[in-house]
């Protein structure tokens, strides 16, 4: 019993007295992460989502849209989204995960990191994680598209059982 008290004690005091990670350490943690292409790639894969959705609404609410109109409504689609692809670049959400990386890790921790991801397992995990993570995206769009489809099937059953209520 004791020694289980006397380990807690010195777990707690390495705990209390770590080290917090510079912004620098972490910078170089994502820049050894590649963080910036995976944040391009899932970019990339949320503007094109964006647009075929985008797109879809706006043929849905202006099916009897001229020509000309049609190709205002394009040209307001890609403005709108490049104003989301700024957005989200990584040069506005950099920070953020700087900030987030400094209050979950200690510098040993982050150097622990740097390390494993400068090895070969770890160099071979970065180089997938961009396709990974857009592969991911595309995987969960179609999953969400499932349960749009299922949500809107409800709410149209709720909102014939409420018309059926309303006229009893």
């Amino acid at each position: 019993m004791k020694r289980i008290i006397a380990m807690l004690l010195c777990v707690f005091t390495l705990s209390v007295h770590a080290t917090p990670a510079t912004e620098a350490s972490v910078e170089e943690l994502l820049k050894l992460l590649n963080f910036e292409k995976v944040n391009g790639t899932v970019s990339s894969a949320m503007q094109e989502s964006m647009r075929k959705m985008l797109r879809s609404t706006f043929e849905l609410l202006f099916s009897k849209a001229t020509d000309e109109q049609k190709k205002s409504l394009d040209a307001r689609l890609d403005a709108h989204v490049q104003m989301i692809a700024a957005d989200v670049s990584w040069a506005n959400r950099k920070s953020a995960y700087i900030k987030v990386y400094q209050k979950h890790f200690s510098e040993e921790e982050v150097t622990s990191l740097s390390t494993f991801f400068s090895s070969p397992d770890g160099l071979r995990y970065v180089e997938k994680s961009p396709e990974m993570q857009r592969d991911l995206f595309i995987e969960l769009q179609a999953m969400n598209e499932i349960l749009k489809k299922k949500i809107e099937e409800q709410t149209l059953i709720m909102t014939n059982e409420l018309k059926g209520e309303k006229a009893s």
